[in-house]
């Protein structure tokens, strides 16, 4: 059974999601304790028998932390009408149902996304992106992802033509494919391949990847929203992770 330590061994990794973001995620975890009367929250976090025997379990330390989101999360499901007390006392007790929005979204979710996303690994990815992309990438295993995938691949991209410009001085209306040109070019630009015993296309190789990389993936999610699936937007995002890493690596020396 898929828990909440499986998807989040690592506490930190859990701590940085927003309440909105894992209520979505403690729905389908809850589907499999339903019972007759309901389930119970508490249940549905609390480390199982299995976990803490083989002593899995978050830092005591850390355990307030956890607390707070776990109840912030449900309740805001509950606020937002996705889980409701059950009928009577046992509602009082703490049993709660799902409502009809709530099951939908919990049925609408792939668990193995879930688990996919989650070991995703962020350090794969550059700084400047990281914890946005990587929680998109969790966002996007639930019914109520929308265009998360789209504005982070273009939020990541614009992140690449803002390193170049602030790396070389521009000016912002400088950007897209003329901006690369600017600055990657391996004659003129600041952060252009110079070394002439190269042979010319090779000169030209990060020149041609850079804007390549802003007509094909920066342009298409800016002008419209295309479908993208989960592993393309990986790919797209260790792209732009990349080239902001070569960016970091032919930043201009300051005189």
């Amino acid at each position: 059974m898929t828990t909440l330590y499986t998807l989040f061994p690592d506490v930190n990794e859990l701590l940085k999601m927003q309440p909105e973001d894992l209520g979505a995620i403690l729905l389908r975890i809850a589907l499999p304790h339903v019972q007759g009367a309901g389930f119970i929250p508490e249940s549905v976090t609390r480390i199982s028998l299995v976990d803490a025997h083989a002593g899995k379990d978050y830092p005591f330390h850390k355990r307030q932390e956890v607390d707070r989101l776990l109840s912030r999360a449900w309740n805001l499901l509950e606020r937002g009408d996705f889980i409701e007390p059950a009928p009577g006392m046992n509602g009082a007790n703490g049993w709660r149902n799902f409502t009809d929005k709530g099951k939908a979204v919990a049925d609408g979710q792939d668990i193995q996304r879930l688990h996919d996303a989650a070991a995703f690994p962020k350090s794969l990815l550059h700084p400047t992106i990281r914890e946005a992309s990587w929680n998109a990438l969790i966002r996007s295993s639930n019914a109520l992802s929308g265009d998360a995938l789209v504005s982070t691949v273009r939020d990541a991209f614009i992140a690449v033509e803002e390193a170049v410009r602030a790396a070389g001085g521009y000016k912002p209306s400088d950007y897209g494919a003329a901006l690369m040109e600017k600055a990657f070019h391996p004659d003129t630009g600041p952060m252009g391949d110079r070394d002439t015993s190269k042979p010319k296309g090779e000169r030209e190789g990060l020149l041609t990847l850079f804007k390549g990389a802003m007509n094909a993936y920066r342009n298409p999610v800016s002008h419209r929203t295309p479908a993208l699936e989960v592993e393309e937007a990986k790919d797209q995002l260790l792209l732009a992770s990349h080239l902001l890493r070569v960016v970091d690596a032919r930043r201009p020396v300051s005189p």
